[in-house]
């Protein structure tokens, strides 16, 4: 989740893909057979986007945070951590790389993702 447009301070819920996108050779045009890409939920504030998460999504063992990825404090370490899409947003992304190796547990697993373009 992440928040809206220019700071518009609406929340924005998309769902990742869950097959690949595919290329229709004599036209050129691309398509997926997953339609949750063209799903887009929107939040008046990140508490409606959490709630809706811990309903929606909620397992006896996850939990949904919001706070600044830089300074995020949690008592207990993580098993697993999934921070998408963050990392190329922060101006000292050591320091929130560092941060994470310190909450999740040893032996945890960390997930990450990044923008990527064709080359």
């Amino acid at each position: 989740m992440q928040s809206g447009r220019s700071n518009a301070k609406k929340w924005l819920m998309e769902f990742d893909p869950t097959s690949r996108r595919t290329v229709e050779p004599l036209m050129g045009w691309t398509s997926s057979d997953d339609t949750r890409q063209q799903l887009k939920l929107w939040f008046g504030s990140k508490e409606e986007a959490i709630e809706y998460a811990q309903k929606k999504y909620a397992f006896e063992r996850a939990r949904f945070h919001h706070g600044d990825a830089m300074t995020f404090e949690e008592e207990s370490d993580f098993d697993t951590i999934v921070s998408l899409e963050t990392i190329e947003h922060l101006p000292q992304p050591e320091i929130f790389l560092a941060r994470l190796a310190v909450l999740v547990r040893k032996g945890g697993i960390l997930i990450g993702s990044v923008p990527t373009t064709p080359s």
